[in-house]
């Protein structure tokens, strides 16, 4: 049994390794990486939070040598100020035994007030004697080497703390020059404190016995110790190097002192310049951190053995399934015979005949269910379920898997203007719908819209189902519609390179409401055409802007007027106003096709009545079916002027031709009777009632002439007779005639090779 087992673990092939290894990486791993961050932040904290503590114990201790000195300071600062004291100083006679008496008195009640076993003193340098408050008067010439500033007289004027060694004992001094107020002192006042009592003021000696608290002078000498062997001695044994490190921080602060194996803390006094300093071993301010990592590795140890003893029981269940199926295998060798399998290709291998069977499933089925979608679309755009229930729609809906509750809209694009840059042909209208869909598709992705696409059955636009969720507010959802719409726009013209329209229905909240959304956008994009092409237009903004609009009747009387004199140029001006008046507001679309329809009614009445044999051609034409068909103002504008104008321009001219021959007799006769004035065709045509360019027309084809070289003949035969029959100036002759001197003369030489001079004398 044993063996098996063993054989039986070793045929575990490469998925089984796999599966542990990978686990075992994945475990160890997070909980490295956590270890080391735990111990890296908490040591962090931890060093912070001691060195915070350190820091403030210190400036505490600080503050109470601080407090001791001062009232020393100021206990002295009492005496110094005392007017008696003050004149036995300036006595030359101060060996008076009364006030001798008087200044001891004086220098006991001093040492009383101070907390600390003292000795207040009194030098007088001059008389070489002193007065103690503990042994009254005495001597010091054997004093001097206690007491270094006796040996200089006015050497030392100001007061200064030092450390002073009187026989076994070790006393901090304060020592103040008197007077104070002179550069030349005459006595020294000094108040002496027994460095153990004062070591007391430390106060917390007990709490540091893994380090030491002591007192330094501002040159670095050990002034007080919880170790008497340290007084006096210098810092550290290196002197220069620890002032540099005190120096670069500032009145406080803690540094690393490697050389010496110590941790410092230290704080400045602000009196005398002495620090507090606390040493403590390096060693001892590692162990919280020792024991931090000793604690993160312990529980980082816990975690790996009970996750990998978690991976190893997964595991075996994780296998089992592949176990099964090699059992399964037909000629796959078995456990027991130790061979190692790779059920990592096993797994692959079913996996992928697995996704090619779901995949040729999917693919079949969506297929059949986008097909069936889409016709489903398809039927509700052109209302085949007008009079089905709506609980029946949604029925229906769900079968297709469409979600009935949303906000439904339909968007329309029709491009236009394709054809301009022989991009695209007039037969591509599916490629370019086609094209359409796929950039509204990738937009609709963007905008986190759902939609269906529906072409159009004379393929001549794209429909567009769109779709958002109901938990969209109303507002919301109409702003997103409008903003697909018109980057659908903008994205055709970019890259498509040609333009189109958008209409967009009013948003509805169920979905057998989409017949109204389709009916509603093919109204607002038959708007473009008064509002132009290459525009996204909806449908909630055509009511703000709607206008009533009246037929202009006055421009369409004085249209067929210009048409009945003929009159080509009149007529187009008259039609310019016609298609402004009705398309100069947002009027709407049924009345601008109303209004043009009534145009053309009344233009081929008129034509009937003229000739009702050449107006037949106009009454065969269907012509609502071809206003309606046009997709802007500009092709309804086109129409007339293809195919109405020029059937229906020469009607009436042909018509009025033979009244043009009796205009031009008139216009002759007119002209030979008052030759002397300046005719003109304008002036012409105000005479015979035609246009200037219908006057013209007629006496070219009646005459064979223009006019205005006609009236130049007509001038020069008349001044010919007048020249060769009368004796009038040429002048005069000119005048008669209808034109200045100068005129004259270059006109009449233009046309017979001579000046009117040479003529008359040659004949």
């Amino acid at each position: 049994m044993i063996r098996d087992a063993i054989q039986s673990v070793l045929a575990r092939g490469m998925y089984y390794r796999r599966l542990l290894g990978f686990g075992i990486i994945v475990l160890c791993i997070p909980i490295l990486l956590a270890a080391f961050l735990t111990y890296a932040i908490v040591s962090d904290h931890l060093e912070r939070q001691v060195n915070r503590a350190n820091l403030e114990m210190i400036e505490q201790i600080q503050e109470r040598v601080d407090g001791a000195l001062k009232s020393i300071s100021k206990s002295s600062r009492g005496i110094t100020l005392d007017p008696g004291m003050q004149q036995y100083l300036y006595r030359t006679d101060r060996r008076d035994f009364v006030e001798m008496v008087d200044v001891l008195d004086k220098l006991t009640a001093a040492s009383r007030s101070i907390e600390f076993t003292n000795t207040v003193n009194l030098f007088l340098p001059e008389e070489k004697f002193v007065l103690s408050s503990e042994k009254g008067y005495q001597k010091f010439d054997a004093m001097r080497d206690s007491y270094p500033f006796l040996n200089a007289v006015g050497a030392m004027s100001k007061p200064k703390w030092m450390m002073l060694k009187k026989g076994s004992l070790d006393v901090i001094t304060f020592v103040q020059p008197l007077p104070i107020f002179t550069d030349t002192p005459r006595a020294y006042l000094t108040v002496e404190v027994d460095e153990s009592s004062f070591h007391s003021v430390l106060g917390a000696v007990e709490r540091f016995d893994r380090g030491s608290l002591m007192l330094l002078d501002e040159t670095g000498v050990v002034v007080s110790h919880n170790d008497k062997s340290q007084l006096g001695s210098i810092f550290g044994g290196d002197l220069e190097g620890w002032k540099q490190k005190l120096d670069a921080n500032g009145r406080s602060g803690f540094f690393n002192y490697a050389k010496a194996g110590f941790y410092t803390v230290y704080a400045k006094s602000d009196m005398n310049g002495w620090m507090t300093v606390l040493n403590i071993p390096l060693s001892v301010m590692a162990s919280p951190k020792n024991q931090v990592a000793q604690t993160t590795v312990l529980v980082c140890l816990g975690a790996l053995i009970l996750g990998m003893l978690l991976i190893y029981l997964n595991s075996r269940k994780l296998y089992a399934p592949i176990r099964n199926l090699l059992r399964q295998e037909a000629g796959v060798p078995s456990a027991r015979g130790g061979t190692k399998l790779d059920e990592w290709a096993l797994i692959q291998d079913h996996w992928g005949n697995l996704k090619n069977q779901i995949g040729q499933y999917h693919d079949v089925s969506s297929k059949q269910t986008l097909s069936l979608r889409e016709s489903f679309m398809m039927q509700m755009i052109y209302g085949y379920y007008d009079n089905e229930q709506p609980e029946r729609i949604r029925e229906m809906a769900l079968q297709y898997e469409i979600q009935a509750d949303a906000w439904w809209d339909v968007i329309l694009i029709e491009p236009e203007n394709y054809e301009q840059y022989s991009r695209f042909k007039k037969d591509d209208k599916h490629l370019i719908l086609l094209a359409i869909s796929s950039i509204f598709q990738d937009l609709m992705k963007q905008h986190n819209v759902n939609g269906y696409f529906v072409f159009g059955q004379d393929a001549v636009r794209l429909i567009v189902v769109v779709q958002v969720p109901i938990e969209t507010k109303a507002t919301q959802c109409r702003t997103v519609f409008n903003q697909l719409a018109e980057s659908v726009r903008l994205s055709v013209n970019t890259y498509l390179k040609f333009d189109c329209s958008i209409g967009i229905g009013a948003v509805c909240d169920h979905i057998d409401g989409i017949r109204q959304c389709y009916l509603e956008a093919e109204e607002a994009l038959a708007t473009r055409i008064t509002a132009g092409g290459n525009q996204t237009i909806a449908f909630a903004d055509l009511s703000a802007f709607r206008h009533e609009l009246i037929y202009p009747y006055e421009i369409e009387h004085s249209l067929i007027q210009e048409l009945q004199k003929g009159n080509r140029e009149g007529f187009g001006h008259y039609f310019e106003q016609f298609v402004q008046v009705v398309t100069k507001c947002n009027y709407p679309v049924s009345s601008v096709y109303e209004s043009f329809y009534a145009l053309f009614v009344q233009l081929r009445r008129k034509a009937q009545e003229l000739s009702p044999e050449q107006a037949r051609v106009l009454s065969g034409v269907d012509a609502m079916k071809h206003i309606v068909s046009c997709r802007m103002i500009g092709d309804m504008v086109r129409w007339f002027e293809e195919k109405v104008f020029p059937v229906l321009l020469p009607l009436f001219e042909d018509a009025i031709d033979d009244r043009g021959k009796v205009i031009i007799e008139a216009a002759k006769s007119y002209v030979q009777e008052r030759l002397d004035l300046d005719h003109s065709l304008t002036s012409m045509a105000e005479y015979t009632g035609v246009s200037a360019a219908y006057f013209s027309r007629l006496f070219n084809k009646h005459t064979g002439h223009n006019f205005i070289q006609y009236i130049a003949e007509l001038k020069v035969e008349r001044s010919k007779e007048l020249l060769l029959n009368t004796d009038t100036m040429i002048s005069e002759i000119a005048l008669q005639v209808g034109y200045n001197d100068r005129t004259f003369r270059r006109v009449f030489k233009k046309m017979t090779g001579y000046s009117p001079a040479n003529f008359r004398n040659q004949q």
